[in-house]
C-alpha cells in the first residue's frame, strides 16, 4: 500500500485540512494493468523501431493501463477537527467528495472487519460519530506502526483496537 500525505486546500480557511492519500485499486488489478501496459508499450516501441504497422489497440492500451495507478482515495480532516473529508480522485482531479461534520473528531483506529482475515477498516471517531473512511487487507505486524503514522497524518490520537 502506497500512502502519501495530502493537504486539502480551500479558499475558506476553515475548510482547509491535512490527511493522507491511498491507492483505491487492489494490487492484483495494478499488476494486471502494469502487464498490459508493458505489452502495449513493447508493441508500440517495436513497431516504431522496425517499421512495422502499429496495431490500433497499442496506444489506447498503454493509456488505459495507466488509469488504475492514478485512482486514489483521499482522507483529510480540517485544521479545527470539525469536518472530515473523503475524496475519490483520478490523477489529482476530484471525482467525488463526502463531508462528515462533528463537534470534534478526536481519535483514529484500525478495526478488524471480521469478513476476511487481516482486513481492516480505518475508523475516525468523533463526538457520537464513527466514520469508516477506508478498508484494506494488511499484515497484522504492520497494524501498530501504520495506525500511528495515519493518526499522525490526520493529527488525531490513535486508539488501539
Amino acid at each position: 500500500m502506497f500512502i502519501i500525505p495530502f493537504e486539502r486546500r480551500s479558499k475558506v480557511a476553515s475548510k482547509a485540512g491535512k490527511g493522507f492519500s491511498v491507492s483505491a485499486v487492489s494490487k492484483s488489478v495494478l499488476v494486471v494493468a502494469g502487464f498490459f501496459g508493458l505489452v502495449g508499450l513493447s508493441v508500440f516501441y517495436h513497431s516504431l523501431l522496425y517499421g512495422y504497422t502499429m496495431p490500433g489497440w497499442a496506444v489506447p492500451m498503454v493509456l488505459l493501463s495507466v488509469v488504475p495507478f492514478g485512482y486514489r482515495s483521499r482522507v483529510a480532516i480540517s485544521h479545527d477537527r470539525t469536518a472530515l473529508y473523503t475524496q475519490v480522485a483520478l490523477f489529482g482531479v476530484k471525482l467525488k467528495e463526502c463531508v462528515y461534520n462533528s463537534t470534534m473528531f478526536t481519535d483514529f483506529q484500525m478495526e478488524a472487519t471480521h469478513a476476511i482475515d487481516n482486513q481492516y477498516y480505518f475508523v475516525v471517531n468523533g463526538d457520537g460519530k464513527r466514520v469508516s473512511v477506508y478498508y484494506c487487507k494488511l499484515n497484522a505486524k504492520r497494524i501498530p506502526k501504520l495506525s500511528l503514522c495515519l493518526g499522525a497524518m490526520l493529527g488525531l490520537k490513535v486508539q488501539s483496537a
